[in-house]
C-alpha cells in the first residue's frame, strides 16, 4: 500500500513535470512565431514604400493651373511668368494688354492691370515658349522666352530634396504704339535732268518703285528675341515718285529698301538704308545705298544775277553739325560760260547756327566750288565761289529750295 502510494506520487510528480515542459515549449514556439510575423510585416511595409520608376513629371501633365503641383519623389523646376509692360515711346505702363502663351495644346490668356503688370500662374515646364502681346493701338508683338531646366540652374538657386520648385520667369516688355510714319521721294538722279524753258532743272521722279520697310530684332527693336506682327511693310511710289508708310510701330529705326526694278525702258539698281522712325522728306536714289534726309533744288546765278546753272543737292547729317551727300548740276539752257562746277559729285559741309558751308569737291583746293549761305525753313540763300591755285576764279549767288 505504501509502495503504491509512492508510485502514485512519483507518477503525479512526473505528470506535473511533463505539463510544465509542455507549457514552456508552447511559450517558446509562440515567441518564435511572433518574431517571424514581425519580420514579415516589416518586410511587407518596406516594400510598400518603394518609389515608382523615374519619369518626367512634365510629360503629359494635365493638372490645374493654380500654381500647385505635388511631386513627392522628384526634384523638378516649374515656372510662373510675370512682368511689366511699358510703352517704348515714353516708358509708361500699358494696361489691358492681352498676354497669351501656348501650353499643353491650349492657350493661357491673362490681361495686364493698371500698372502694366501681368501674371501667368502656370505651372510652366522648362522649355522655349512664344508669348504674344496684343493691345489696341499697339503692334502685335511676340517674345521668345526660354525657361531653363533645373540642371541649367543648379548652383544659382536652392533646391529642395523632393517635390517641385515654382520659380518666377520675369520679363521686361516694351511694346510699340502704331503712331510712326516714314515718307519720301524716289528720284532718277543719275539720268539726264529735265531742263525747263526758264533754264531751271527738274529731277525726274521714279514711278512704280516698290519700297519695303522691315522691323527686325536687335538692329531695330533693341531686343533680339522680339518679333513684330507684321514686321514687313511695302508700298509703291506714285507718279511723283512719292511714297508714304503710316500707322507704323514707333520703334527706334527700320530698314528701308528699294529692290532693283525696271520702270518703262529704264533699269534701276536697288538701295537700302536704316532710317529712324518717324522720318519724313527722305530722298532715295536707286543704285545708291543711301537715303538722304534732305534734298534741295539748286539755282546758281552770276555776279549780274543771270541764271547760269541749276540742279540739286542732297545730303545726310553725320551729327548735329557735319553733313555729307551728293550733287548734280548742269549749265542752264545748255550754255557753257561759267567756272561754276557742273556734272555730279560728292559734297561735304558744316551747318551751324543757321549758317551752312558746302564744299562741292571735298579734299581738293583747285577747281572747287564753295557755297556759303543762310538756312531758312524751306530754302538756303547765299554766295558761291569757284577757286583754284591762283585764287577766286568766279563767283555769284545761289538759292536752293527744299524739295
Amino acid at each position: 500500500m505504501t509502495g503504491f502510494y509512492r508510485s502514485q506520487i512519483r507518477l503525479s510528480r512526473y505528470r506535473r513535470t511533463s505539463h510544465t515542459s509542455h507549457y514552456l515549449l508552447g511559450i517558446s514556439i509562440g515567441f518564435v512565431l511572433l518574431i517571424i510575423g514581425v519580420s514579415l510585416f516589416t518586410i511587407s511595409c518596406d516594400s510598400s514604400v518603394d518609389p515608382p520608376p523615374p519619369q518626367d513629371p512634365c510629360q503629359g501633365f494635365t493638372g490645374n493651373v493654380s500654381g500647385e503641383l505635388a511631386l513627392p519623389y522628384y526634384t523638378e523646376i516649374l515656372y510662373t511668368v510675370e512682368g511689366i509692360i511699358r510703352d517704348h515711346y515714353d516708358d509708361s505702363p500699358v494696361p489691358n494688354v492681352s498676354v497669351s502663351i501656348d501650353w499643353i495644346d491650349s492657350a493661357v490668356v491673362v490681361t495686364s492691370d493698371s500698372y502694366g503688370y501681368f501674371y501667368i500662374p502656370g505651372p510652366i515646364c522648362p522649355g522655349e515658349y512664344e508669348i504674344v502681346f496684343t493691345a489696341p493701338g499697339f503692334a502685335v508683338q511676340t517674345i521668345s522666352a526660354y525657361a531653363p531646366s533645373l540642371d541649367e540652374l543648379k548652383g544659382d538657386i536652392d533646391v529642395s530634396p523632393s517635390g517641385s520648385i515654382l520659380y518666377p520667369l520675369e520679363l521686361d516688355v516694351e511694346i510699340y504704339g502704331l503712331t510712326g510714319s516714314v515718307s519720301g521721294v524716289i528720284l532718277d538722279a543719275w539720268w539726264e535732268l529735265l531742263i525747263c524753258p526758264d533754264g531751271s532743272v527738274i529731277i525726274p521722279p521714279v514711278m512704280g518703285a516698290e519700297v519695303e520697310l522691315k522691323f527686325r530684332g536687335q538692329d531695330h527693336l533693341g531686343q533680339e528675341n522680339v518679333t513684330l506682327v507684321p514686321d514687313l511693310y511695302w508700298v509703291m511710289s506714285n507718279v511723283e515718285g512719292y511714297f508714304a508708310f503710316v500707322d507704323l510701330p514707333l520703334t527706334d529705326s527700320a530698314s528701308l529698301t528699294v529692290p532693283p526694278f525696271v520702270a518703262g525702258d529704264s533699269s534701276y539698281g536697288g538701295c537700302q538704308i536704316v532710317v529712324p522712325v518717324p522720318s519724313a522728306g527722305l530722298v532715295l536714289v536707286p543704285g545708291m545705298d543711301t537715303v538722304f534726309q534732305v534734298a534741295y533744288q539748286y539755282f546758281g546765278y552770276d555776279s549780274s544775277g543771270f541764271l547760269e546753272v541749276s540742279g540739286w543737292l542732297a545730303w545726310n547729317y553725320v551729327n548735329s553739325t557735319y553733313l555729307t551727300g551728293i550733287w548734280r548740276i548742269s549749265n542752264a539752257g545748255g550754255m557753257d560760260t561759267t567756272f561754276h562746277m557742273v556734272d555730279s559729285g560728292r559734297l561735304a559741309g558744316i551747318h551751324e547756327d543757321g549758317h551752312i558751308f558746302i564744299d562741292l569737291n571735298p579734299g581738293f583746293a583747285d577747281a572747287n566750288t564753295l557755297l556759303s549761305g543762310t538756312v531758312s525753313e524751306q530754302s538756303i540763300s547765299g554766295t558761291w565761289q569757284t577757286v583754284g591755285f591762283i585764287g577766286v576764279l568766279d563767283s555769284g549767288s545761289f538759292i536752293a529750295v527744299r524739295k
